[in-house]
């Protein structure tokens, strides 16, 4: 049937109908089109809103944590145990243990810490790289490791123990002030360290670097040892030193870094170091905003975190943290499951583990700040705000992110919607 054989009726209705498609379809496309960059713009503002927000919060943890240290180091009483829990280290350079006893600290070795260390590290531990040599680190662990009842993981609970020694008499008087000023202030361990011999004589936590040395005891060579070496050389009023995570095996190869500052009496004498160890918790609920990231407006699939100058992440990872605590499930077809993933799941944690390498994250560790999309650790497209993290000591950057998928989905159904609109003029 030729045109000319439709009535003049027929022929305006197919103006019309042609006219209404026609206009129904640009109008759509410049919808889709604009509504696209503004949706766009309007994600890549709050992601950058959220990359700010917490990057202060972040700054702020640390000023305050600076702060604390810095009073906590005046205090009279951080001074004056500090005296004591040396003097009274010193007289154990010749304690004594039984050969029932060395059995018992070696026990504990071999059937609690290195197995649980040997779960988190490359290679089989060795008892005689761990267990200390030192008459009074033997004596200490022994007492309040080994022979101590609580389980482990909670060492810290005991007061003194009952061996009628003047250092378990110190011990028993600041221990329980210190144990509740670590638990206000979320460290996750609290130290006080021999200036001129580096011995650990107090930890709150009783790990198995209570009591040894870090000159040349077995975790000289961790990150608390190269803490110790830059707070003994720098030796400065108020100055806070500072090192960034690195596997500990003290606490059973998990992450961990360290902050610490130099003791001084009332006569300017530097008397010994105080330490602690930053807890991965606190990090993770600013970044995280207590996992609230929904409240945030991140959606199903945003998140912001912490990277360091090596690429791997400082904080952990919302796929790792929400429903059963691990992601390598979730992870994008087509990923593979390595060992590093492997490793994530089972140590529970991306800090050090995860890396994460795409031109953004690049951008940032070279200084610069911006938006863009790319690819993430999931291999997802996404996306992202990026930015340096200005902090002393440690050189690291943050990033907020979320799924292309997920921020396209309203533009999606849009376009659902106007197809079903132009297939219905159609049919009318």
């Amino acid at each position: 049937m030729r045109i000319n054989d439709f009535s003049l009726k027929s022929k305006l209705l197919m103006v019309v109908l042609g006219v209404a498609l026609l206009s129904t379809l640009i109008v759509g496309i410049q919808g889709l089109y604009y509504g696209k960059v503004a949706l766009t713009e309007r994600v890549y503002e709050h992601l950058t809103s959220v990359r700010e927000t917490k990057e202060q919060q972040i700054k702020a943890y640390f000023r305050v944590l600076r702060g604390h240290i810095e009073a906590l180091a005046l205090d009279h009483m951080t001074v004056g145990a500090m005296r004591e829990f040396a003097a009274s280290y010193q007289r154990l350079d010749d304690a004594f243990l039984d050969e029932d006893q060395v059995e018992i600290l070696e026990n504990y070795y071999q059937e609690s810490y290195l197995p649980r260390l040997s779960n988190n590290i490359d290679g089989e531990p060795l008892l005689r790289r761990y267990l200390p040599r030192e008459a009074a680190a033997r004596y200490l662990q022994f007492h309040y490791i080994a022979a101590n009842t609580h389980p482990l993981g909670q060492k810290g609970e005991l007061n003194f123990a009952d061996d009628h020694s003047y250092y378990s008499a110190v011990h028993k008087h600041y221990h329980p002030a210190f144990k509740a000023l670590a638990e206000a202030s979320g460290y996750y361990d609290l130290f006080l360290i021999d200036l001129e011999t580096g011995n650990i004589v107090y930890s709150v936590g009783k790990e198995s670097d209570y009591a040894t040395g870090l000159k040349t005891g077995p975790y000289s060579t961790s990150n608390l040892g190269r803490l110790y070496a830059k707070v003994r050389n720098s030796q400065d009023r108020g100055d806070v030193q500072a090192v960034d995570f690195d596997f500990y095996r003290p606490s059973y190869g998990q992450p961990a870094a360290f902050a610490g500052i130099t003791i001084f009496d009332e006569e300017n004498n530097a008397v010994g170091i105080l330490a602690i160890q930053i807890s991965t918790d606190r990090i993770n609920r600013v970044m995280t905003g207590d996992e609230g990231w929904k409240e945030q407006g991140l959606g199903e699939t945003g998140e912001s975190f912490l990277m360091g100058a090596d690429g791997t992440m400082r904080s952990d990872t919302r796929l790792l943290m929400r429903e059963d605590g691990c992601y390598r499930d979730r992870l994008a077809v087509g990923v593979d499951i390595d060992p590093v993933y492997q490793n994530i799941c089972r140590m529970r944690t991306s800090i050090l583990l995860q890396r994460v390498d795409n031109a953004a994250t690049q951008r940032a560790r070279e200084g610069q700040i911006g938006e863009m999309v790319v690819n993430n650790y999931a291999g997802v497209e996404v996306l992202s705000s990026y930015a340096p993290l200005q902090l002393p000591n440690v050189d690291w950057s943050i990033v907020a992110e979320m799924a292309t998928s997920e921020i396209n989905a309203p533009i999606r159904k849009f376009q659902r919607e106007l197809t079903v609109t132009v297939v219905l003029i159609s049919c009318l």
